[in-house]
């Protein structure tokens, strides 16, 4: 099971969360936050996330307009955002991170920018 993951997670920031930075990835994660940690003013936004996440975990909605609509109200609600690529799951990343190791082990030009034809210049 793909566990509700987005394509793109947020990292939320800023007033009404003590100094952290909460990581939502998934429409499970985002519902739980909304219920549970939102320390912003719930308005319209707001309430038309938690039904938007609530309709995507029964399968009425697809998962991406969860996301779109928490997206939505964290704006409105001011929060500090920023995106990340998220991963179906935890074996996704390891492969990726092993995968990138590899390409910048057999190609380190990659892994300083470098380009072929800049290597051999002075």
């Amino acid at each position: 099971m793909t566990r509700h993951m987005w394509q793109s997670g947020v990292l939320l920031g800023g007033a009404g969360l003590d100094g952290r930075t909460v990581r939502i990835a998934d429409t499970r994660a985002a519902a739980e936050f909304l219920l549970s940690g939102w320390g912003r003013e719930r308005k319209d936004a707001y309430l038309r996330a938690v039904r938007a996440c609530a309709q995507a975990l029964k399968g009425q909605i697809p998962h991406a307009a969860a996301a779109a609509t928490f997206v939505s109200a964290a704006v409105e609600a001011r929060y500090e955002i920023n995106v990340f690529d998220a991963f179906w799951d935890d074996f996704d990343a390891e492969i990726s991170r092993a995968a990138q190791e590899l390409i910048e082990a057999d190609f380190p030009y990659w892994a300083y920018g470098d380009s072929i034809g800049e290597r051999g210049r002075a």
